[in-house]
């Protein structure tokens, strides 16, 4: 029966390309790449598109060197943790001091595909999820707001406004109730979900999977909105 699962969620892999490997994904754009870094000679050659940024922001980029580029008015509350500071004590004073309440968000300075982001309710949650950690953190305030998107602008050095060039909207992971099936049961129906599953039992959260929703009732599964989290 395990063996029957396991294939069954690798085929539904397979489906669903935001769960193929990164290198995967790229491999359709790797002649035009190198095209490219043999013509410039450069393998970085696109991070003239943001100078500012180490690649040009495509990976090993900080978070919160991007953020600083843009005004408070638009961006969540967001406080910096060096590793070096990593403590409760510091940490708890440093949200305090900006006015940050649970539930809140904390993610790595520099990371990829949602790797370590988490939505934190409570003191207990935070003391855990900086013990696990030795790295630059990012605690931002929670924006709950029922949609999110990427928005892709561009503005070339000759011009003096840009334009956006394309919007994508995300599609949270969420379940319907029906009076009777747990969160497992529902997930387990559901292909993008069941693939969550296993990340759900790893974070503890067992006790949502055997939860029984009302009939009609929705529930977000993941505040996250990232392809390898079940975000569309």
């Amino acid at each position: 029966m395990i063996k029957k699962i396991k294939n069954s969620n690798t085929f539904i892999k397979y489906r669903h390309w935001e769960y193929w490997p990164t290198w995967l994904v790229y491999l359709p754009v790797l002649p035009v790449i190198l095209f490219y870094a043999a013509k410039t000679r450069r393998w970085f050659f696109f991070s003239n598109v943001n100078p500012l940024f180490k690649t040009g922001a495509l990976m090993g980029a900080s978070k919160y060197k991007i953020l600083s580029q843009v005004p408070d008015r638009y961006k969540p509350v967001t406080v910096y943790i060096p590793k070096e500071k990593l403590e409760l004590d510091y940490v708890v004073k440093a949200i305090e001091d900006k006015g940050i309440q649970f539930p809140l968000i904390a993610k790595p300075d520099v990371g990829e595909r949602g790797l370590l982001v988490a939505l934190l309710h409570n003191m207990e949650e935070l003391e855990s999820y900086v013990k696990a950690n030795t790295i630059d953190l990012l605690i931002q305030e929670y924006i709950e707001f029922p949609n999110e998107c990427g928005i892709f602008y561009i503005r070339k050095p000759s011009e003096n406004k840009g334009k956006i060039v394309s919007v994508g909207l995300k599609d949270f992971m969420r379940l319907k109730g029906d009076g009777i099936s747990t969160v497992r049961d529902l997930m387990e129906r559901d292909p993008r979900s069941k693939l969550q599953i296993a990340r759900m039992e790893e974070e503890g959260d067992t006790q949502l999977l055997d939860k029984v929703l009302a009939n009609d009732e929705l529930l977000d599964l993941e505040p996250i909105g990232n392809h390898c989290r079940g975000t569309i």
